[in-house]
């Protein structure tokens, strides 16, 4: 059984934490972020002692089997959604898998990278020599048909606001199916080079192409895919 300590001390880190959520306005942040947590361990500690006593609701047999089968039908539907979504993504990226780079053999992208592949495969990546080479035609034209390489969004441009940057254009625009094609264009790329080295890939391209963050990605992939209602209502309104 919960012992008579156990139970006041949880009910003490609930007072505490509800009094750190009403004082929020006027008290300083970092304490009371400090106190709420402090009271949420406590109360995690007591509770994780033992589920029974006073502190939780009292349920009869009858409604504690009725919880739990309405917590098992909470969670596997949960989960189906899951598989679902994954699913969804993953025919996403399986097709971006068996399309990838299929532009590359089209007479106008093929002429161009028969002449620059072999400079490609000797260079260093990022080299004077590499950089110059991206700037043919044909890897201009490649850009524009390929989602994976954050040029086909254009160049990286910023609108200023008073709460912060807002950077739109290059990898900015890119969805979580692009960034993850991109990501795999990446690794196999470096089998190319002499020197190839995805980690100090990953870091060049930071450089490269800005740092994005998850948020921003996370949204592009939400409004371009319109993957809920309120999604599909702003994208109506733009």
């Amino acid at each position: 059984m919960k012992s008579h300590l156990d139970i006041e001390r949880a009910r003490e880190a609930l007072r505490d934490y509800l009094k750190a959520q009403n004082v929020i306005c006027t008290t300083e942040g970092g304490q009371t972020a400090r106190t709420a947590s402090k009271a949420l361990t406590a109360l995690s500690e007591a509770l994780c002692i033992e589920s029974s006593g006073n502190f939780l609701p009292q349920l009869s047999a009858g409604e504690l089997l009725m919880a739990i089968i309405e917590h098992v039908k909470d969670t596997l539907v949960h989960k189906g959604w899951v598989f679902l979504f994954a699913a969804e993504f993953s025919g996403r990226l399986l097709w971006r898998a068996f399309v990838h780079d299929l532009s590359k053999l089209k007479p106008d992208e093929a002429r161009g990278f028969a002449k620059i592949s072999t400079l490609l495969k000797k260079v260093e990546y990022r080299s004077p020599a590499y950089n110059e080479a991206l700037k043919s035609d044909c890897i201009q034209t490649h850009y524009h048909r390929n989602k994976h390489h954050p040029e086909h969004y254009g160049p990286i441009y910023n609108i200023p606001s008073d709460e912060e940057d807002s950077f739109h254009g290059g990898i900015f625009e890119m969805d979580l199916v692009d960034i993850v094609e991109m990501f795999m264009d990446w690794r196999a790329a470096v089998k190319r080079s002499p020197n190839g080295d995805l980690y100090k890939s990953v870091q060049t391209n930071e450089e490269r192409f800005g740092a994005v963050s998850l948020r921003e990605i996370f949204t592009n992939q939400v409004l371009r895919y319109r993957l809920d209602e309120k999604a599909r209502k702003r994208n109506r309104r733009d």
